[in-house]
């Protein structure tokens, strides 16, 4: 089978092609209420999002979450879609 010069040409454009993804990172933190312990106190989750909420599974492989030295394994990592963590603590961010 002969390969055509267009799809060479294809090919070529493909790997020089740019693409912008808007990401989006934060947080939400919820207080769990006065019945909640000193070192239990809100509930929260952090994220990485698309802007409006797309599956960044195709451009994005993991994302590393570094937490507070206080809480077990402060490094986590996340390899699939949503990229988000959510925990119990002490306080919010």
């Amino acid at each position: 089978m002969v390969k055509s010069s267009d799809d060479s040409e294809k090919k070529k454009k493909l790997k020089e092609l740019e693409v912008g993804v808007p990401i989006v990172y934060g947080n939400v933190a919820f207080w769990l209420g006065k019945k909640a312990s000193e070192f239990q106190s809100h509930k929260w989750t952090i994220y990485v999002r698309g802007a409006t909420n797309e599956d960044l599974g195709v451009v994005v492989k993991r994302v590393f979450f570094q937490l507070h030295s206080s809480f077990n394994n402060p490094t986590r990592v996340v390899d699939t879609p949503p990229f988000e963590l959510s925990e119990s603590g002490w306080g919010e961010f």
